[in-house]
Protein backbone atom coordinates (compact mmCIF):
# COMPACT_ATOMS: atom_id res chain seq x y z
CA UNK A 1 0.00 0.00 0.00
CA UNK A 2 1.26 3.44 -0.90
CA UNK A 3 2.04 5.88 1.92
CA UNK A 4 -0.28 8.90 2.18
CA UNK A 5 1.33 12.01 0.70
CA UNK A 6 1.43 15.13 2.90
CA UNK A 7 2.58 18.68 2.33
CA UNK A 8 4.79 20.51 4.81
CA UNK A 9 2.78 23.74 4.71
CA UNK A 10 -0.92 22.87 4.58
CA UNK A 11 -3.42 25.49 3.47
CA UNK A 12 -5.58 27.16 6.15
CA UNK A 13 -8.67 25.94 4.29
CA UNK A 14 -9.08 22.76 2.20
CA UNK A 15 -7.73 23.39 -1.29
CA UNK A 16 -8.65 21.84 -4.63
CA UNK A 17 -5.98 22.34 -7.28
CA UNK A 18 -6.93 21.90 -10.91
CA UNK A 19 -5.68 22.48 -14.47
CA UNK A 20 -6.56 26.08 -15.28
CA UNK A 21 -6.14 25.44 -19.01
CA UNK A 22 -8.69 22.60 -19.09
CA UNK A 23 -12.17 23.79 -20.09
CA UNK A 24 -13.75 20.55 -18.87
CA UNK A 25 -12.05 21.07 -15.48
CA UNK A 26 -13.17 24.69 -15.33
CA UNK A 27 -16.84 23.72 -15.74
CA UNK A 28 -16.65 21.14 -12.96
CA UNK A 29 -14.76 23.48 -10.66
CA UNK A 30 -17.49 26.09 -11.11
CA UNK A 31 -20.08 23.50 -10.11
CA UNK A 32 -18.09 22.22 -7.12
CA UNK A 33 -17.43 25.77 -5.96
CA UNK A 34 -21.20 26.30 -5.71
CA UNK A 35 -21.72 22.99 -3.93
CA UNK A 36 -19.01 23.57 -1.33
CA UNK A 37 -20.18 27.15 -0.72
CA UNK A 38 -16.90 28.69 0.43
CA UNK A 39 -15.72 25.70 2.50
CA UNK A 40 -13.05 24.79 -0.08
CA UNK A 41 -10.62 27.06 -1.92
CA UNK A 42 -9.91 26.41 -5.60
CA UNK A 43 -6.77 27.31 -7.53
CA UNK A 44 -5.23 26.36 -10.87
CA UNK A 45 -1.98 24.46 -10.51
CA UNK A 46 -0.32 26.90 -12.88
CA UNK A 47 -0.61 29.55 -10.15
CA UNK A 48 -0.04 27.50 -6.99
CA UNK A 49 2.01 24.36 -7.71
CA UNK A 50 5.26 25.98 -6.52
CA UNK A 51 3.79 26.26 -2.99
CA UNK A 52 3.64 22.46 -2.78
CA UNK A 53 6.96 21.02 -4.01
CA UNK A 54 6.10 17.63 -2.44
CA UNK A 55 3.55 17.07 -5.21
CA UNK A 56 5.07 16.29 -8.62
CA UNK A 57 3.99 18.67 -11.38
CA UNK A 58 2.99 15.60 -13.41
CA UNK A 59 0.35 14.81 -10.80
CA UNK A 60 -1.22 18.24 -11.24
CA UNK A 61 -1.26 17.63 -15.00
CA UNK A 62 -2.98 14.22 -14.58
CA UNK A 63 -5.82 15.02 -12.19
CA UNK A 64 -7.27 17.34 -9.59
CA UNK A 65 -5.43 17.42 -6.28
CA UNK A 66 -7.11 18.08 -2.93
CA UNK A 67 -5.13 19.12 0.14
CA UNK A 68 -6.93 19.10 3.46
CA UNK A 69 -6.12 21.35 6.43
CA UNK A 70 -3.87 18.70 7.98
CA UNK A 71 -1.76 18.55 4.80
CA UNK A 72 -2.99 15.20 3.50
CA UNK A 73 -3.10 14.99 -0.29
CA UNK A 74 -5.75 13.19 -2.31
CA UNK A 75 -5.96 12.90 -6.09
CA UNK A 76 -8.49 12.19 -8.83
CA UNK A 77 -11.87 10.77 -7.70
CA UNK A 78 -10.80 10.63 -4.05
CA UNK A 79 -9.95 14.37 -4.26
CA UNK A 80 -13.43 15.15 -5.57
CA UNK A 81 -15.11 13.00 -2.92
CA UNK A 82 -13.09 14.59 -0.10
CA UNK A 83 -13.85 18.11 -1.31
CA UNK A 84 -17.58 17.45 -1.63
CA UNK A 85 -17.65 16.10 1.93
CA UNK A 86 -17.09 19.72 3.02
CA UNK A 87 -20.65 20.55 2.00
CA UNK A 88 -23.04 20.95 4.93
CA UNK A 89 -25.61 18.59 3.39
CA UNK A 90 -24.06 15.18 2.77
CA UNK A 91 -27.16 13.21 1.84
CA UNK A 92 -26.15 13.02 -1.84
CA UNK A 93 -22.95 11.21 -0.79
CA UNK A 94 -24.87 8.41 0.94
CA UNK A 95 -24.07 5.89 -1.79
CA UNK A 96 -20.37 6.48 -1.28
CA UNK A 97 -20.25 6.17 2.48
CA UNK A 98 -18.28 2.93 2.16
CA UNK A 99 -15.27 4.91 0.92
CA UNK A 100 -12.75 5.21 3.73
CA UNK A 101 -12.49 8.48 5.59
Amino acid sequence: MKEQLRVANPPPKPLMIWDGECHFCRRWIERWREITAGEVEYAPYQEIADRFPEIPREQFQRSVVYIDKSGQVFVAAEAVYRSLRCRSSKKYLGRYSSISS
